[in-house]
């Protein structure tokens, strides 16, 4: 690491009297801030970025302003300016994505990743770290490769699902020990420590803590090596070992206060508070508890709020002051909720105010300085908006994908009977057959062939399993041509629509899902085709029945209908379920989250709906009484132009 570093800087200084290489210096200079981001120097970082920074604007050079971008948003990752870090990370991937660069995506993408696992936002730490990971490997680059699974694998463990963070873990240590990087497989070797702990395998988790710490010392390397011995300290906490673990906490906080890592610190406090109420010491766990939550609320890292609430309420209880333990334990309690389950609109307007802040401090920059190409760049930023639309769209193909996922195992299902019932016949079919030729080979003449008791069963045999065979692979046909119909793979995207058709296919998939006691009657109505998306209304029609399925508790009745409204046509879901209370109907298409244990997940399958409704200027009716069942009407204009998107309640 040192060596290439060295290299960079004597390229820099080759290029400095050359005013001809002005990219090259800004590509220069970006890869120098990228390496030192291993030595911490998180200053000099936003020092070299913001030279390239300068320079790539003056000579219009995009990637250069991007990889500045990409640099300062790690650096302000680690100094715990998380607003700051993720308008810029958002912002370089904008500029990757524009000019095609998926080495540069890969690697903004990560930060994104990071970012959001730091804020509580896991289900988007993991879509941004797989993103981030295939991008990396299209590009074979192996150091990326190592950090998108070290964060994954981080993030599972924020999620207890230890067995994962163990294997997303380990696939990142063999990576970078393919590669000979010592400080990736250090900090890999972290993760496998941390999950070993948790599921209660201390030898392990001591072995893999020890080596990290071996390798961090000997690259001096001060925040892994306070990583490490704050993981020691919790470990020897575990074990009684209370003096050691003391000193370990101590030297760790000492190290990230020096560093400045403020988030890092939040941990060590919190980490001294326990330890300290473990001895009874009531004035030194407040002190740490209260410093780690004021730092946790400054840099907005909920997950480490919510834990310093809940400390100091145990701290509080232990002192006897139940009211103001009581009062930290609700907190802890709605902190946490939220870090499990907030609306995904609420994380996006967030992140609004914190680029449009940055734009107005941009723009009275410009005005200052009156300089032009300050205001082009502001304008420029003003792009960033368009981020918060891409988030949206993302969600949806999240919510899409989940439903495939759902819809893929109960075919997956469904499937497997008929190629069962293939295989068995292509076996008995095989059988015969050599007994056929068996026969042949032996016999001397047609009459001995005809005598022949087991070639005329066998030939028998075939005879009969022929149309066995047969309905099986119509059944599968069927059933692959109702995906495929669903899908709309062999159509153009916008195209004429043949609705009932499209219900018929989107039926016969759902049908596996269906429990026996649910019923589905269908009447459709002569009704003309026009012109559409048609996978995007599939989409609706598919989340609209799997709602009403899920309505249904016990015995039900579902009816699909389709029929003519001049001038447009209507498709009619209504179900016997459960029914909407009437304060939830005005919110029922707003996107929300649903938490089920530690896992959180987007709950858009209504919103996306409404969307692709609102794109085909159709309308939403909804009419439900609790206790009675609900029932939608999608209604869709038939012209080829569409009028304004409308949506109606009743």
């Amino acid at each position: 690491m040192v060596d290439r570093i060295a290299e960079i800087e004597e390229k820099l200084e080759a290029l400095a009297a050359d005013p001809e290489q002005t990219r090259e210096r800004v590509d220069l200079l970006n890869s120098l801030g990228w390496e030192l981001r291993v030595d911490e120097n998180w200053h000099r970082v936003l020092e070299l970025a913001e030279q390239a920074r300068q320079l790539s604007e003056a000579c219009g050079y995009q990637r250069g302003i991007a990889g500045s971008l990409r640099n300062t948003a790690f650096a302000h990752y680690l100094l715990a300016d998380l607003a700051t870090s993720i308008a810029e990370a958002l912002e370089s991937l904008r500029l990757f994505l524009e000019i095609g660069d998926r080495g540069g995506e890969a690697q903004a993408r990560a930060v994104i990743g990071f970012v959001y696992w730091t804020l509580g936002n896991y289900d988007q730490a993991l879509t941004e770290g797989f993103q981030a990971l295939r991008a990396a490997e299209e590009q074979g680059d192996k150091w990326g490769m190592g950090w998108c699974l070290t964060l994954i694998g981080g993030v599972y463990q924020s999620l207890h699902d230890f067995e994962q963070a163990v294997r997303y873990h380990q696939r990142s240590q063999a990576v970078f020990a393919e590669i000979a990087d010592p400080l990736g497989e250090a900090r890999s070797l972290i993760g496998i420590g941390a999950a070993f702990q948790a599921m209660g395998q201390t030898g392990k988790a001591l072995e893999c803590i020890h080596r990290s710490l071996e390798i961090f010392r000997g690259m001096g390397n001060r925040m892994g090596e306070s990583r490490a011995l704050s993981d020691l300290g919790i470990i020897y906490q575990e074990q009684g070992r209370d003096d050691e673990a003391l000193k370990l906490h101590l030297e760790s906080l000492s190290i990230r206060e020096e560093a400045g890592n403020r988030q890092a610190a939040t941990t060590s406090l919190l980490n001294l508070g326990r330890l300290y109420l473990k001895r009874s010491d009531g004035g030194k766990a407040l002190a740490a508890a209260r410093k780690a939550l004021s730092i946790a609320e400054e840099i907005g890292a909920k997950p480490k709020a919510y834990q310093a609430h809940q400390l100091l309420s145990e701290i509080y209880e232990r002192n006897g002051e139940l009211a103001t333990a009581l009062q930290h334990e609700r907190i802890f309690h709605r902190l946490r909720e939220e870090v499990f389950s907030e609306e995904a609109s609420t994380k996006v307007r967030n992140f609004q105010i914190s680029l449009e802040t940055e734009r107005s401090r941009n723009e009275a920059e410009i005005h200052r300085l009156r300089n032009v190409e300050l205001k082009a760049k502001n304008e420029e930023l003003a792009q960033l908006l368009e981020e918060l639309q891409a988030t949206q769209t993302q969600l949806i193909q999240s919510e899409k994908m989940a439903a495939l996922g759902k819809l893929v195992a109960a075919l997956a299902h469904e499937i497997n009977s008929p190629l069962g019932v293939i295989q068995s016949a292509f076996d008995l079919s095989q059988r015969c057959t050599d007994k056929i030729l068996q026969a042949i080979e032996v016999a001397s003449s047609l009459d001995e062939l005809r005598r022949n008791e087991s070639l005329v069963k066998s030939a028998a045999v075939l005879l009969d399993n022929h149309p066995v065979t047969t309905t099986a692979v119509e059944r599968v046909i069927k059933i692959v041509q109702s995906l495929k119909g669903f899908a709309r793979l062999d159509r153009a995207e916008y195209a004429l629509i043949d609705l009932n058709s499209a219900l018929e296919d989107v039926l016969a998939l759902i049908q596996p899902t269906l429990r026996r006691e649910i019923q589905v009657s269908t009447s459709y109505g002569q009704i003309p085709r026009f012109y559409g998306y048609a996978a995007e209304l599939n989409q609706v029609f598919m989340n609209l029945l799997q709602n009403a399925v899920q309505s249904i508790e016990g015995a039900g009745m579902i009816v699909l209908r389709t029929f003519v409204d001049e001038p447009d046509v209507c498709v009619e879901f209504a179900d016997t379920g459960k029914g909407i209370p009437p304060e939830q109907l005005q919110q029922l298409f707003d996107p929300g989250i649903n938490a089920k244990g530690p896992r959180v997940k987007a709950a858009m399958g209504l919103f996306s709906s409404f969307h692709i409704v609102r794109k085909h200027g159709g309308m939403i009716h909804v009419a439900s009484e609790p206790g009675k069942g609900t029932t939608f009407k999608v209604q869709l204009p038939t012209g080829t132009s569409a009028p304004a998107p409308r949506i109606a309640v009743v």
